[in-house]
Formats: structure tokens, sequence, C-alpha cells
């Protein structure tokens, strides 16, 4: 569930920018991460770039997202997103990764403890969390194509972002990640 869903709904069925979008694993290398994939339609990779910069500021740096979406749309992905965790607990790999979760401080000992059907989060919360997290985080956009097509996407809709562009051969090894 997550903003995935909600960057899925505008991007890919609202808009058709995209052929997919989805969210992204909790954690890479140790660290916490929010975020999605998408990959945008090519002859609309500028339009793609814009609405991704649009949702980023909305979502992460200011979080009115959360105050905009729809009570129905907020409603069907707070469903969604328990009973993804109900399924999840199922599983003997679920409640280990949950006990980890509350030790690594993803997860409150108090919710941990509440029934999922029971555990109520507001918006605000939400939104406070999305603010706080996004403030220590370090912000890293992976972009896959031609770099002389992207490159100037990149400077004109994330201005503020270092960008480097790795060769697809070193993207397969090891020495490519070392700079």
């Amino acid at each position: 569930s997550g903003l995935g869903s909600v960057f899925g709904e505008e991007i890919r069925n609202k808009r058709g920018l995209a052929y997919s979008v989805g969210g992204v694993a909790d954690y890479y290398l140790g660290m916490p991460v929010i975020g999605f994939s998408a990959n945008p339609v090519r002859n609309r990779t500028e339009e793609a770039f814009g609405v991704v910069a649009d949702l980023m500021k909305s979502s992460y740096d200011t979080a009115k997202v959360f105050s905009e979406i729809p009570d129905n749309t907020w409603d069907r992905q707070w469903q969604s997103f328990r009973y993804s965790r109900i399924l999840e607990r199922a599983t003997p790999m679920g409640r280990i990764g949950e006990r980890m979760a509350v030790v690594t401080g993803t997860l409150s000992p108090e919710l941990y403890q509440e029934p999922i059907e029971d555990w109520k989060v507001t918006r605000k919360d939400t939104q406070k969390y999305f603010e706080n997290h996004w403030e220590k985080s370090v912000v890293v956009m992976s972009v896959v194509g031609e770099a002389a097509e992207l490159r100037p996407l990149a400077q004109k809709f994330f201005p503020g972002f270092e960008i480097k562009v790795l060769p697809y051969k070193d993207t397969i090894h090891a020495s490519g990640y070392e700079r």
C-alpha cells in the first residue's frame, strides 16, 4: 500500500505516464527508505518527471498529500495496509520481521501489542511521520535510460540534486558503486 499506490494512481492510472509504478523496499543498505519506482512512457518522460517532482514535494517535503487524499481512498489504502500486515503476521518470517521492526524502531511496541484490526493511525500522525522521516533522510533518485536525454530533465525538475551517470556496464560490477 503506502504512497506507491497513491503515486501509481496519479502517474499510471489517471495520467498514463508510466507502464508501472510500485513501492520500494523499506530498507536499503540498512537505511530506512521511502519511495517508489516507475518506468515512464518514453515520449512522456518530461511530463512524468514534472509529476514525480510535484508528488515528491507534496508527499515528502510538505506531506500535504495526506490531507488531500479523498476519504474513501484513505480508508481503502489503510484497510489494504492492515490486511497485508495480517497476512505477513501469518508466516514465521513475517512474525520475526515484525519483531525486528519493533527492535529497530519502525514499529512502536504499543502498536505491536495491539491487534492489527484495531490499529488506528490518523492522517496527521502519518503526515508527521513522513515529514520527520524526510528531514532525516538522504534523498536518492535513480533513473535508467539515455543520460543525454535524462540529465537535462533531472536538472530541471530536481535542481538541488547531484547527478552521477553510471554507464550500464558499470552497474553490473561492484566497481561502479565504489565512487
